[in-house]
């Protein structure tokens, strides 16, 4: 208080605002240790406005991802950019936006985003190899023809795959109205579904051979013999549907157990013979959460 009354008669002075700042930067980072986020973030962006101290300016973007806000994070960083740490710190937020944006389906915004982390961290492989699928994923896309329909983009190979896009069209429309009824839900952004061979989906995917679609921000799908619509393929376009509403519903925050629960029942399997045993099991297991269930939250590509 007494630095904000000083700087009011000396609004030039370099020492007070640097004093002022950081008094500020103690404040916040005294809420950030007691988990008071949204204060610890008022500090420092009120610190860093009188004084752009590379350290602040780490803090109030360390609060910002605290806070899941990682585009504001990056605009903060990008200030100091040139500091080692800044660096680092950027190219995991900018693979963090990768991720993000290509859950959404937004391959091009999310193709910017890795080539930014890389640029920041150049020895990092992960995002080498994340580029590298999504350059040989353009390679087969390339090639394809599209059919654009009012809220899918399906996209398959050459003029023998025509009529499977089209009947994958209508049946994807079939499940836009059913989920939403179910859901109170209709995505506004349009999605994406991808016809590969079943060799060409193994290889992009990486997914077991139990997997007979994937959605991984866009729907995927191997096919080959399709001439029209099958109830198989009406499943399993339904089941893929409802996980991108579900990313959409959660923020891609719902465990996945719940997911794949949820994209069952739309798809038509809800076997309730199995139900009683999954409740008893998940009741006398709550207190060993951590070892038994949390593993059913994550990927079910390594069962």
């Amino acid at each position: 208080a007494l630095l904000k009354d000083a700087l009011k008669k000396d609004t030039d002075s370099e020492e007070i605002k640097r004093s002022l700042a950081g008094s500020l930067n103690e404040l916040g980072l005294k809420s950030l240790k007691g988990g008071d986020f949204a204060s610890a973030k008022g500090y420092f962006t009120e610190a860093v406005s009188h004084h752009r101290d590379p350290v602040l300016l780490q803090n109030l973007a360390n609060v910002k991802i605290s806070l899941k806000d990682y585009k504001g994070a990056a605009q903060t960083l990008e200030l100091v950019s040139g500091e080692p740490y800044a660096k680092f710190l950027l190219g995991n937020i900018y693979y963090r936006l990768g991720k993000e944006s290509y859950q959404y389906g937004r391959v091009d915004e999310a193709r910017a985003h890795f080539e930014k982390s890389l640029s920041m961290n150049p020895a990092d492989e992960k995002v080498r190899d994340v580029l590298a699928q999504l350059k040989a994923e353009h390679a087969v896309e390339s090639k394809m023809t599209k059919t654009d329909g009012s809220h899918f983009l399906v996209k398959y190979e050459g003029g023998e795959n025509a009529v499977t896009g089209h009947v994958i069209a209508i049946l994807l429309e079939e499940a836009y109205y059913k989920v939403g009824v179910d859901f109170g839900f209709y995505p506004d952004d349009k999605i994406e579904a991808v016809l590969m061979t079943k060799e060409t989906f193994r290889d992009i995917t990486g997914s077991p051979s139990w997997a007979g679609a994937l959605y991984d921000g866009r729907i995927k799908l191997p096919v080959g013999g399709i001439s029209g619509k099958t109830e198989l393929l009406e499943k399993v376009l339904f089941h893929e549907y409802t996980h991108a509403v579900v990313h959409r519903l959660s923020g891609g925050k719902a465990p996945v157990w719940l997911n794949e629960g949820l994209a069952q029942i739309e798809e038509g399997d809800d076997d309730g013979r199995h139900k009683d045993v999954l409740r008893d099991f998940a009741v006398n297991n709550y207190d060993k959460h951590d070892r038994v269930l949390r593993p059913l939250e994550r990927s079910f590509m390594n069962l």
